[in-house]
């Protein structure tokens, strides 16, 4: 249910933008390793208003200690986990540089 509770931060960020406007629709985007699939989001979206919802996913961008900058492998994604490693030399969880986020990119209004 933590995907509930993700898009009800959501829905009170968009909110909070707007200033009492009536939304439409919203428009995010996803870091591929955030804790939540797009469908999740939409759906828990989908609980709280009736907004048109779209989500594009954007690649992550990890930083290992073996000195490699790019798109982490991800090894397993489940309900509400992402694992990821370094595709050179397999260490779990480099850093993040980008993609493990949820941004709103526009919000439309009547």
């Amino acid at each position: 249910m933590h995907e509930i509770a993700i898009a009800k931060k959501v829905v009170d960020d968009v909110e909070k933008k707007v200033k009492g406007a009536t939304v439409k629709s919203v428009y995010l985007i996803l870091g591929e390793l955030a804790p939540v699939t797009p469908e999740e989001l939409r759906q828990g979206i989908a609980k709280f208003r009736g907004w048109t919802v779209n989500i594009k996913t954007e690649d992550a961008v990890v930083s290992c200690t073996c000195d490699y900058k790019g798109r982490p492998n991800i090894v397993e994604r489940a309900h509400d986990i992402v694992v990821w490693e370094c595709p050179v030399c397999k260490q779990y969880y480099p850093e993040v540089i980008s993609g493990d986020s949820i941004k709103i990119e526009k919000v439309v209004t009547e």
